[in-house]
């Protein structure tokens, strides 16, 4: 202890050890019944006035790091790290208890700067999921990052949350990072939230509105982002200036300045695409945001289906985000950019992972099938009319462009109901009327006069319609509004109008009986009987492949019904229960629905046994309700507009875990074209999925032309060629590179292999901790299983076993088969609600583990505990050898420990061995009884090594950290320089080339467009690239300035320079080193 004085305390029969003099960071020390490390000391400059400290606590619970005064902590333990374990007064360890000591010790060691062919990956040791070796590339990616830098952009249903956690997952385990943030859409944070807790056994708190209340309900002073270390937020709450603001307040206190560390560890952005800068540098709240959150943080990962909407500029604006070293918004990345990419980016389809890693891992999905049907012949007059009122809308003479576009949105809102449900579109239209006829809606509709006041409404409420809400009632709503005032914008022409509108009202009303008395107030107990191609199809199909009878289901298999409409699932729901459908047999789910119901139905659904058949959903399940389990059909009762959404919601049921061929269908009316038109769009979504994402934009905008636009058979003929003809061009533009997922298999089992992990040792080291306690482990029946009693200070982790659903206690096991089953040749993870499976990252586990793990620091006096760290397996006489262990732990100067390992070295009669021992934790039996004569020689040679293995392991740590920072440097140097050459190459010497080019291009695109203008979708596709085109020219001409240039030159330096001058010396500089003896099992040949 340099010097200082230290005084024996014996507590409850503890030896301990307390320093007079002051703590000193590095330290370890017992407080407040917890071990922690001291990462920095204000030390009294009298000596008699109090010490403040900051601590870090070792285990893994919360709070994670507190500020003491150490000298009025009651229980505070300084504990001296040399300390060699006491053989000659204490009795020997029980042999199974030493060894799932010695196992607590081996399996939570750090190894967080590897290299590329001595790297571990423990993500299938702590988490509790099945994982694939494509699961694993991510984080084998991830571990040979300075820092990571990574977007997954696999395809819907590959697992990219498994992959994130898996990431996550090691860089806790290996680099101890603990403020983690997960951005991501309101309607996914409770997916997030269940897939960490379930998979991962990482507790994740919700940040919003409700969150942000509780804790100032606590304390009225609390900036809510220090609370808590594991937090998701939905990119739409944290963009509020209010809440942004906090963020960064909070970051900005939660580390000090040249403490060569970022306020938060990792960050998680999904559907990342959301983010995506618009060509010209345009800009909106949500970029903001991340543009200043992203700084916070040393590690990135982003993960979207769709990584490229169709703009260069906007796919190099991600990954500039992602990296800002590395990437710039070039409007075209280059060959060199593409090197670049394949480090960062990843993205594989379903046929890829099967062709790369056999064996097989999917069913690829059958192409769409069409449900067709004719209609009847007021069905077949009520498109026509509808059609009629859209084109008398159309040909009106506007003064304004604005009106126009205004009255577009509402046209496009009648199209898609009519397409979705007669009822929804009454709902609808009858709100259209209500200004024109004086039906009030509703109380609080609002009163306004005035076409400029109008437009401006109409203009807003398309905006919040398009918005990410969540909550389609209210979207709905919205719509209906929109509808509303469209009517009063329209009552200036109704003279032109009303014929048309009156025969829309009369075939609604009487010949298929939906009067605005039933409709406008909705009444389940009416009995819809008019004519309904659509749905008497959807009963026909489950007859067919539910086996319906009219009043039970004969076949197990289910299926999910998608529409877009609260409206159309309510009157799909009526429609059921009055055929013959029972109650119980179908589930409902909407943007509306609470979390709690969520999570109940997903779980009811999942249930083979459960007599439910058919899932109503809208599109606000279209993402994060995972529903493969049981189900492999999908109903698209109206396809949406935005062919991204067809895709999702088939997502639903087609992904990882899903081991039967999925089937979707939609309906096809034949006779009215627009099913027509529709059907081959989801049929091009299929084959565009490879870049989907990319021509989604295209495909949504040439739907809504040509919906808006005059059209006949033969136009929607003649443009299918061109539709092929632009997914063909746009297949294989994105940069991937092709896996070595041997690699993979060859780290699992070097893994493997260095810890020597098995179920029965899992098994022995929970037993022990728990027996240790006053607790046990109990058979069961069920080979396998086990019931555990929990002592009364392991209560905390008691949430971790109960079923979320019924609050009863799980059975426990530690062998994965139990959840995997093999079905269709393929490997499935089933959950089970009456056993959880414990990996070492359960929160049972990992309590045990640190329940072991910290009686390396210290011993009881003799016959008072049985873990004394020594141990013999036969008699003394009979003992020539000793095996010692001794732990080595380098911590680095953010208090980070950089290198964990236990070194098992051999000695013969107390005189060290060269010969090297691999691990000795095999030994079935002990034996009780006094150390072998010998052992006092081996005390001393053990006292001479220590310091010596010190000094050898602080020697090695300081080259290796070294040679590390130098390579790290070295790759952002080269990445700096790289960056600012190229952006001086893109803005000045390659500019008026590029300029001319641009000029080129757009001329041929006008060209172009004067001779192909009658075709509305391959005139939005033209018109789409001309706009990039001028954007792109006008971001080229305005980009002379020297000033913006120096601006873009000083924001890359900045960002490289961080690391360069503050983050790697912090990370690769040593601060303390400790080896420690962990323990001697005196043995014989």
């Amino acid at each position: 202890m340099r010097g200082t004085e230290m005084e024996n305390i014996h507590n409850e029969g503890r030896t301990i050890l307390i320093a007079r003099s002051p703590i000193e960071p590095g330290n370890v020390v017992y407080v407040r019944g917890r071990q922690a490390l001291i990462e920095s000391v204000v030390p009294s400059e009298s000596g008699s006035s109090p010490t403040l400290a900051r601590i870090r606590y070792i285990d893994d619970y919360q709070p994670n790091e507190e500020t003491i005064i150490w000298e009025v902590e009651q229980d505070r333990n300084l504990v001296d790290a040399r300390l060699i374990p006491d053989i000659s007064s204490t009795p020997p360890t029980d042999g199974k208890i030493y060894r799932a000591y010695l196992n607590s010790l081996i399996w939570s060691s750090k190894l967080a700067f590897p290299k590329e062919n001595f790297i571990f990956l423990t993500g299938p040791i702590w988490s509790s999921v099945l994982i694939h070796r494509y699961q694993l590339w991510p984080a084998y990616k991830a571990m040979l990052m300075p820092s990571v830098r990574l977007f997954i952009a696999d395809d819907v249903g590959l697992g990219k949350t498994i992959e994130a956690g898996l990431v996550m997952q090691e860089l806790i385990a290996q680099r101890s990072i603990r403020r983690i943030l997960i951005i991501c859409p309101a309607s996914l944070q409770r997916q997030w939230q269940d897939e960490m807790r379930e998979k991962f056994h990482q507790s994740f708190v919700i940040m919003d509105r409700d969150e942000i209340s509780r804790i100032r309900q606590l304390d009225p002073n609390a900036n809510p982002w220090t609370v808590h270390q594991k937090l998701i937020v939905s990119m739409d709450f944290l963009k509020r200036q209010e809440v942004l603001e906090e963020f960064e307040s909070a970051a900005n206190r939660i580390v000090s300045r040249g403490s060569g560390k970022l306020p938060w560890d990792l960050l998680i952005v999904d559907e990342v695409h959301n983010f995506a800068p618009l060509p010209g540098n345009r800009s909106t709240e949500r970029i903001r945001m991340l543009e200043k959150v992203i700084n916070y943080f040393e590690h990135r990962i982003f993960l979207s289906a769709t990584p490229h909407n169709g703009f260069h500029y906007s796919y190099m604006g991600l990954l500039n985000l992602l990296d800002p070293v590395r990437f710039q918004k070039n409007i075209d990345p280059s060959a060199d950019d593409d090197a670049h990419i394949r480090t960062v980016f990843i993205r594989r389809l379903k046929e890829d992972v099967n062709r790369d890693d056999p064996p097989k891992k999917f069913e690829i999905r059958d192409p769409p099938s069409a449900l067709k049907s004719q209609p009847s012949e007021v069905e077949q007059r009520l498109f026509i009319a509808l059609r009629e009122y859209d084109r008398e809308i159309r040909n009106l003479k506007y003064e304004d462009e604005r009106e126009r576009q205004a009255l577009n949105f509402v046209r496009a809102i009648f199209k898609k109901r009519l397409l979705s449900s007669p009822y929804a579109f009454a709902r609808t239209w009858y709100a259209h009327l209500s200004r024109i006829h004086g039906i009030k809606i509703d109380a609080g509709q609002r009163d306004l006069s005035g076409k400029e006041r109008i437009i401006t409404v109409l203009r807003k409420l398309q905006y919040d319609a398009e918005a990410d809400m969540g909550d389609d009632r209210v979207r709905e709503d919205i719509e209906r509004d929109a509808s509303t005032m469209s009517g009063e914008l329209l009552s200036h022409f109704w003279e032109t109008l009303s014929p048309v509108a009156e025969k829309i009202t009369r075939i609604l009303s009487y010949e298929m009986k939906l009067p605005k008395e039933i409709v406008i107030s909705p009444n389940m107990d009416y009995k819809f009987d008019f004519p309904d191609c659509k749905f008497e199809k959807l009963i026909s199909w489950l007859r067919e492949y539910l086996g319906f009878d009219g009043t039970r289901f004969q076949l197990n298999e289910r299926v999910i019904v998608f529409t877009e409409y609260c409206d159309t699932q309510d009157y799909l729901l009526k429609r059921l229960i009055d055929s013959g459908v029972s109650n119980d047999s179908i589930l409902t789910v909407n943007g509306a629905t609470d979390h709690k119901d969520v999570e109940s139905i997903k779980q009811e659904f999942n249930n083979p046994h459960a007599k439910v058949r058919i899932l109503l959903a809208t599109d606000a399940a279209r993402e994060g309700l995972n529903l493969q389990q049981t189900c492999r059909y999908v109903i698209h009762h109206d396809l949406p507009w935005n062919p991204l959404k067809i895709d999702q919601r088939v997502g639903r049921v087609d992904r990882h875990g899903q081991t039967r061929k999925v089937k979707s269908w939609h309906h096809v009316i034949e006779t009215i074209e627009e099913y027509d038109f529709l059907s081959y769009i989801a049929r091009k979504v299929e084959e565009a999925r490879t870049d989907l994402g990319g021509l989604s934009p295209v495909l949504e905008e040439s739907i809504e032309s040509f919906f808006l636009s005059e059209y006949s058979q033969q136009k929607i003929t003649d443009t299918y060629d061109e539709i092929n003809s632009l997914i063909q061009k746009r297949r294989g533009s994105l940069a991937t590179e092709i896996p070595d997922y041997n690699k993979i298999e060859v780290i699992e089992k070097h893994t493997r292999d260095n810890l020597e992990i098995c179920e029965d040792y899992i098994r022995e080291l929970l037993e022990t901790a728990l027996r240790l306690d006053g607790g046990s482990l109990e058979e069961t029946n069920e080979t396998d299983v086990y019931i555990a009693k929990l002592p009364s200070n392991w209560q905390f982790v008691t949430d971790s076993l109960k079923n979320p659903l019924t609050g009863a206690l799980k059975k426990i096991t530690f062998h994965r088969s139990l959840f995997v089953r093999n079905e269709n040749q393929m490997t499935k993870w089933t959950e089970r609600n009456d056993i959880a499976f414990l990996s070492l990252g359960h929160p049972v586990m990992r309590y045990a583990v640190d329940r072991l793990r910290r009686y390396v620091w210290h011993y009881r006096d003799k016959g008072s505990y049985p873990i004394t760290k020594w141990t013999m397996d036969r008699e003394p006489e009979r003992c020539d050898r000793a095996v010692v262990s001794i732990l080595k732990i380098a911590r680095n100067k953010r208090g980070e420990v950089v290198h964990e390992e236990i070194e098992h070295v051999l000695f013969k009669r107390g005189v060290p061995s060269p010969q090297t021992i691999k691990n000795f934790v095999h030994f079935e039996h002990s034996c009780a009884g006094l150390p072998p004569d010998w052992h006092s020689e081996l005390m001393i040679q053990l006292t001479n090594q220590i310091e010596s293995k010190k000094q050898q392991f602080e020697e090695y740590i300081k080259g290796m950290l070294q040679e590390r920072m130098k390579e790290d440097i070295s790759l952002y140097q080269t990445w700096k320089e790289r960056s600012l050459k190229m952006l001086e190459e893109s803005v000045i010497e390659a500019k008026r080339e590029k300029i001319e080019m641009l000029k080129r291009e757009i001329a041929k695109l006008e060209e172009e467009k004067k001779q192909r203008r009658l075709d509305p979708i391959v005139e939005a596709d033209i018109r789409l690239r001309l706009e990039q085109k001028n954007l792109e020219l006008k971001d080229l001409k305005e980009r002379v300035s020297e000033r913006e240039l120096s601006e873009l030159k000083e924001h890359i330096e900045a960002e490289a320079d961080r690391y360069i001058k503050e983050i790697f010396p912090a990370r690769y500089t040593l601060d303390r080193v400790d080896v420690i003896v962990a323990g001697i099992v005196f043995t014989g040949e």
